[in-house]
């Protein structure tokens, strides 16, 4: 027999089960005092970091008696300065993808000779120009 609207075989209606059941411990609200947990990795900025870490692997300042001797000991190490300078206290509503492009392109045409201690080194990546609105 086919079942059509929702009501079964015998003209009974049957309740669906949800599809999404809420986590059994909900994210505390940004802006929020609540210090017990990390926010959420903000992912357009995991972005920027990894980049970051690609340019100093092309120029050379990872591996075996560089700066960084892998390249997740880069990520894990910018991480840090990254959230700092464009987490949720600076950019609330987080990095915008579209954005963030401009700041990607700067860290790729970064000459290694430059310094980049820092994101906000590059014009293209000030947090006026990468956070969401």
């Amino acid at each position: 027999m086919l079942a059509l609207g929702g009501l079964g075989a015998c003209g009974e209606r049957h309740e669906y089960e949800p599809k999404f059941v809420p986590a059994s411990e909900p994210l505390p609200e940004r802006g929020s005092t609540e210090t017990s947990r990390e926010p959420p990795e903000e992912p357009n900025l995991a972005m920027l970091t990894r980049e970051r870490c690609d340019r100093e692997q092309r120029c050379d300042h990872v591996g075996s008696a560089r700066r960084w001797s892998t390249q997740e000991s880069c990520v894990r190490d910018l991480q840090r300065t990254d959230e700092q300078a464009y987490g949720f206290s600076v950019c609330q509503n987080g990095v915008d993808r579209i954005k963030a492009s401009g700041c990607v392109q700067a860290i790729r045409e970064t000459e290694c000779q430059t310094p980049l201690d820092a994101l906000v080194d590059l014009t293209a990546c000030a947090p006026v120009k990468i956070c969401r609105d």
